[in-house]
């Protein structure tokens, strides 16, 4: 199919199939090799890549690109690779908080190769993260207020209007659930503190 870019973005924005289908299968090879520069994970750079085509598809009325096709295309896989990033980071944030507790010592990831890395434990993170959202109300916003927003126990009584020893207590308990429910993943942990202790 040879037309101009120009043709190729007004039919796209009049939905037509065989333009969007031709430029699915002549950019989505190089975008996927783009897309894993960044994840480091084949499967992963596919999904964000088919993730981007889905959205190209479901906006194409309201389509804007004001630089090439090809420029646009990298642009949002780049963007959508960052954002997936910055997701599995935080992700990695609720490991190192539990593994902070955990032993006391503080380990932090400050290269993006850890970040890669921990991905790959990202199972851990997770059901740190649901173990969280069952705690009870008042005791996982507090506990998230200690350790995710850096809260001191006073800021955080003065919040709820409890007492500091409340909040001493709510804390506890969260740690307590988390390190209980955690127990059989030490095994895990430990391997994660060796990716950890690699930036120290």
């Amino acid at each position: 199919m040879k037309i101009s870019e120009k043709e190729t973005i007004e039919r796209l924005q009049q939905g037509d199939k065989e333009v969007y289908v031709h430029l699915f299968q002549s950019q989505y090879k190089g975008l996927v090799g783009y897309a894993k520069k960044f994840v480091m994970d084949t499967e992963i750079a596919r999904d964000l890549v088919q993730d981007v085509f889905i959205y190209l598809w479901e906006k194409k009325h309201k389509l804007s690109i004001e630089t090439s096709l090809s420029s646009y295309l990298f642009r949002a896989v780049h963007n959508i690779c960052i954002n997936h990033l910055k997701k599995e980071s935080t992700k990695a944030n609720y490991v190192n908080e539990f593994l902070i507790n955990l032993n006391g010592k503080v380990y932090q990831t400050t290269r993006s190769e850890d970040v890669h890395e921990l991905v790959v434990h990202k199972d851990l993170a997770e059901r740190i993260d649901l173990l969280i959202e069952l705690l009870p109300e008042q005791c996982r916003n507090i506990f998230r207020m200690s350790r995710f927003r850096g809260m001191k126990n006073k800021e955080i009584a003065e919040v709820y209007s409890i007492s500091v020893r409340t909040v001493e207590t709510q804390i506890y308990r969260a740690l307590k659930v988390l390190k209980e429910n955690i127990q059989p993943n030490l095994t895990f942990a430990i391997g994660l503190l060796i990716i950890f202790s690699k930036s120290i």
